[in-house]
């Protein structure tokens, strides 16, 4: 309100107004009329009660009160009352509502209590507080206001003066003299047979889990990472699956009597963000791996793999291979072996290409071979920038040409007969593929150039007799047919996606936290140093220009044409006939639309002139407020699913020798894995699991001898007690 509008008041006419300090902007001065009446904080409420019940109180209209000072006209009334009948202390002090239970003397006696049984380390705290409170005041209070008051004590965390005695004994005595009860009664677990994985799971994290292990704590980090591994050989492929599964009988998996429940599993993978070094702990893996699983090969495939998200927030956008289609979410980028075997992986969305991350994934495995090794991967990675790099870091890499449109067939080449051997679903009768190969010379001296042949199948062969195709490769040493193999077996790669993607749920959703991009986004550690350079990108705002500078033209166009067929071969007007005339008529009607065309077509060409080509991307994508994933909580679980994998791939290696029937071995590994079985604890210490026996003869007898070289690798249970563990084929 201006100052102008103050003007003189009288009863039933006031007029007061609140106005801000033109020194101070806290500072609300009030006027009532013409005159200054007194200045308030505006944060200083109990002033501004006291100031309202004395204004109404002196006859001053609620209404214009109520308008001065944006409040309630209720609460005018409501202060003034109370202003008369019990004083000013009333409104310093306005608390409404049920008197309180717990005074000082209760908060007292429940904070000394909560001391004296913490350190006596007692469970079950709050319900011993609250039924000592009802005993000595009366007074029953409930577990969440014990909880309250001793919150300030828990935030501390005082150091106990009692030093912890016995900390081992302690947990032997507890859970693992539970499972070690139940395990001496005997019981039925649908989970008895997963225990085959564990000497598997051994060996792939031999000197990556002990640091995580904590005598301490019933459920260590340790013990949570196995669970993760063992958990999603049961379709419990993601956190939010825990709630199914049963709990007395899944903890023999961890090596405890019992799993944690949902709300403990999400509270552990917190923690395990905070706490686990995931890189660190993926490099040993990846050793672990090569150590186990690739014997010492040195043809390694990277490829791109997208999780697709459907969400409501904007995310970048990559190419999916299954649907052929560019498609929001995030991307795997993974190496593996020459046998289709995960080694590594990082997460990324699709901020940074695919090309670009390949040689930060050839350094990775560089780190833990120092041999010169060989890189295959798609048409998406082919780049002379991209080549230069790999000679830089002494890998070789072979990629199929992008762009190769010569016609072959027409050239005079010498091709060379080779035979491809694929697995097929019937043993010992493989699928055989007849392919030509011939060499050119290739426009870098360092690079060969090998070119395929294959005979044309069913409708292509009726207008041409052969395909071509053509791959690029600095590997110089490596025979044409070698380096072709390779590249034709990438397709492990594909199919090892499908594998994870459907059985170990490796694009489920583990947290849906995300993050906005912003300038200093590249201080994330899940980020390599590589990927920290400035990206640019081109300009959005041309696009629906050069749309419409198009449309325009070929506006224009069609006008042109149009008036180009009306040619008046007379000269003179009274010669034209009637239909003549009526054309010309409607020619000057589209002369003048053709002036208003290409005036809009320079206003469009001046505005694509203006605007810059390229643009930075991150500035982009920070001013359309798109969201990055936070990536902590997935990288920690798909680590461990990977894992799992592998160890299944290691169990899949052992029943090949005893179960000879390659269509349905995955099916079978399955089928026994989640048959179940009876476990128990001998005389002799050692842990019997009499797996389910299946309803055929020759079922039984092959999972016998499976089961007979799994006892010869000394498996063990996880856990304090590390029992060892015998299988056996139960009764049928």
């Amino acid at each position: 309100m201006n100052m102008q509008g103050i003007l003189g008041t009288e009863k039933g006419n006031e007029i007061i107004c609140t106005i801000q300090n033109s020194k101070d902007e806290n500072i609300l001065d009030v006027y009532f009329g013409t005159r200054h009446l007194t200045s308030i904080n505006k944060e200083d409420n109990e002033a501004k009660k006291i100031l309202v019940a004395f204004l109404a109180n002196s006859g001053v209209k609620k209404v214009a009160i109520s308008r001065a000072f944006s409040i309630n006209p209720c609460l005018v009334t409501r202060y003034s009352k109370q202003f008369s009948l019990e004083g000013m202390a009333s409104l310093v002090k306005d608390r409404r509502g049920r008197p309180g239970k717990v005074d000082e003397k209760i908060a007292a006696f429940v904070s000394n209590e909560y001391k004296i049984l913490k350190k006596k380390r007692v469970k079950s705290i709050r319900p011993v507080i609250a039924q000592k409170v009802k005993e000595r005041f009366g007074v029953d209070i409930s577990k969440e206001i014990i909880r309250v008051i001793t919150l300030p004590l828990r935030e501390n965390k005082p150091v106990l003066k009692e030093p912890l005695k016995n900390i081992a004994p302690a947990r032997e005595n507890g859970n693992e003299d539970k499972l070690s009860l139940k395990l001496k009664k005997g019981f039925y677990s649908r989970y008895g047979a997963g225990l085959i994985l564990n000497v598997f799971i051994s060996k792939l994290t031999k000197g990556v889990l002990e640091g995580y292990s904590n005598i301490r704590q019933g459920l260590d980090l340790k013990t949570f990472m196995i669970m993760i591994m063992q958990m999603v050989s049961f379709d419990i492929i993601n956190i939010e699956r825990v709630k199914k599964i049963a709990a007395h009988q899944f903890g023999l998996l961890m090596g405890i009597v019992k799993s944690p429940n949902l709300k403990t599993a999400r509270r552990k993978l917190a923690e395990a963000v905070e706490k686990i070094d995931t890189e660190k702990i993926s490099a040993a893996l990846a050793s672990n791996y090569l150590d186990n699983l690739s014997c010492g090969t040195d043809l390694f495939y990277i490829d791109d793999h997208l999780d697709t998200y459907s969400g409501k927030v904007k995310v970048l956008s990559g190419f999916s291979h299954i649907y052929d289609r560019m498609m929001e979410g995030t991307q795997h980028t993974f190496i593996h072996d020459r046998w289709g075997n995960p080694i590594c992986f990082t997460l990324r969305d699709n901020f940074v290409p695919f090309k670009d991350y390949l040689p930060v994934m050839v350094k990775r495995i560089k780190k833990m071979y120092k041999k010169k090794l060989t890189f295959v991967f798609d048409r998406g990675g082919y780049d002379r920038k991209i080549f230069l790099k790999f000679e830089s870091l002494g890998a070789c890499y072979i990629v199929w040409a992008k762009g190769d449109k010569r016609d072959y067939s027409k050239e005079d080449l010498d091709f060379s007969q080779h035979t491809v051997h694929l697995k097929a679903n019937t043993e010992k009768k493989p699928r055989k593929a007849v392919l030509g190969l011939a060499e050119i010379a290739s426009e870098n001296k360092k690079q060969r150039k090998i070119i395929i042949r294959r005979e044309t199948q069913r409708r292509a062969k009726e207008y041409k007799d052969y395909m071509y195709s053509s791959l690029v490769t600095n590997d110089m040493a490596r025979p044409a047919f070698e380096v072709v193999e390779a590249i034709i077996y990438r397709w492990r790669q594909e199919c090892d996606f499908k594998i994870e993607k459907q059985e170990f749920g490796i694009d489920q959703i583990t947290s849906y936290s995300m993050k906005d991009y912003k300038d200093d986004i590249f201080n994330d550690s899940t980020l390599s140093p590589e990927l920290t350079s400035e990206r640019m990108m081109a300009n959005p705002m041309l696009r629906p220009l050069r749309s419409t500078k198009a449309k325009i033209k070929r506006d224009i166009a069609k006008i042109d044409e149009k008036m180009g067929r009306f040619a008046f071969a007379k000269t003179k007007k009274r010669d034209r006939t009637i239909a003549e005339v009526a054309e010309l008529k409607r020619s000057q009607a589209d002369l003048s639309k053709r002036e208003k065309l290409v005036l809009e077509l320079k206003e469009v060409e001046d505005s694509i002139a203006i605007l810059p080509r390229e643009i930075n991307r991150l500035d982009y994508l920070i001013g359309k407020k798109f969201k990055v994933f936070d990536f902590r909580k997935k990288l920690i679980v798909d680590t461990l699913k990977v894992c799992a994998r592998n160890a299944r791939k290691m169990a899949l290696e052992v029943l090949d020798r005893h179960y000879h029937n390659y269509r349905d071995q995955l099916d079978f590994s399955k089928r026994i894995i989640t048959n179940g079985g009876y476990v128990r604890l001998n005389d002799k210490g050692t842990v019997i699991v009499e797996i389910t026996a299946f309803n055929t003869k020759k079922e039984n007898e092959a999972l016998g001898s499976f089961l007979k070289e799994i006892n010869s690798m000394n498996p063990h249970m996880f856990g304090e007690s590390s029992y060892p563990i015998k299988f056996k084929v139960g009764k049928t």
